[in-house]
């Protein structure tokens, strides 16, 4: 009975790992549960300033599901299947973040033109931006770490292949 040894992983893998949770951690936890408990419970969105679906909040919850569980598997070193799922959470996020940026910016031009209180809240898209969008980070994360993957192997294997090939040969005569 022989136990498969897991090798140590190198520091890289670790390292993106670590700035996959900080990306997820920002805009994934912190605001979009932000954003989604403000959407549900009406907190942010009401009916008088931009109707937002609470839909959206589903969405948002449903992509940071997703990636929680990719981000899990990559610890697992299953780095093909985490980044299928990184890509699917964050199409669903992002498919979930996208009406709330696109709707504060069309709010904002129909509004600034007569009204100039709003002119001051202009930049509120692109804080959205800034909160929502840093999600793909994740699945980027999840490609350098299959490709890193793919790089270990490839190096593994021409290693291997050498080694086998160095080896002494067993004689003919004996």
């Amino acid at each position: 009975m022989s136990k498969k040894i897991k090798q140590k992983e190198p520091a890289v893998f670790v390292i993106f790992k670590l700035i996959m949770i900080a990306f997820f951690m920002w805009s994934g936890f912190f605001w979009g549960i932000v954003t989604a408990l403000g959407i549900q419970f009406g907190y942010i969105f009401g009916e008088d300033y931009l109707y937002i679906p609470k839909t959206v909040a589903w969405e948002l919850l449903a992509g940071d599901a997703v990636l929680v569980v990719a981000i899990v598997i990559a610890f697992f070193r299953k780095y093909i299947i985490s980044f299928a799922l990184q890509i699917a959470g964050c199409v669903i996020y992002l498919k979930g973040a996208n009406p709330i940026i696109l709707g504060l910016e069309q709010f904002f031009k129909d509004h600034t033109a007569t009204d100039s209180s709003g002119r001051s809240l202009e930049a509120l898209p692109k804080e959205y931006m800034l909160r929502h969008y840093p999600i793909a980070g994740v699945a980027v994360c999840g490609l350098i770490l299959v490709v890193l993957q793919i790089i270990f192997c490839i190096i593994k294997r021409r290693k291997q292949k050498q080694e086998a090939d160095n080896a002494p040969v067993k004689s003919i005569i004996d």
